[in-house]
């Protein structure tokens, strides 16, 4: 996958910087990415409510929110098995 080249065939008509606007309201996830209301539950991604600017901020806040959650889902269920 790392020697994969990708062409850039078209780019969009739109040249200035776009703003994104998610759902999922911030204040009902964990500090590690768990819902408050529904337990076991991981937030990641453009589901939560975190605007920004286009240009690769929104990806960056996907990988980063997803590593988290995952990081914190398998952080808990190793504290369930007692290890």
């Amino acid at each position: 996958l790392s020697s994969t080249v990708f062409k850039l065939l078209a780019q969009g008509k739109e040249r200035k910087p776009c703003k994104i606007k998610v759902s999922a309201q911030l204040k009902r996830a964990r500090d590690g990415m768990e819902s408050r209301l529904v337990p076991g539950l991981y937030f990641a991604g453009e589901i939560l409510d975190v605007d920004g600017i286009c240009g690769g901020y929104n990806l960056q806040w996907a990988w980063s929110s997803g590593w988290l959650a995952g990081r914190s889902a398998a952080l808990k269920s190793r504290k369930k098995a007692g290890k």
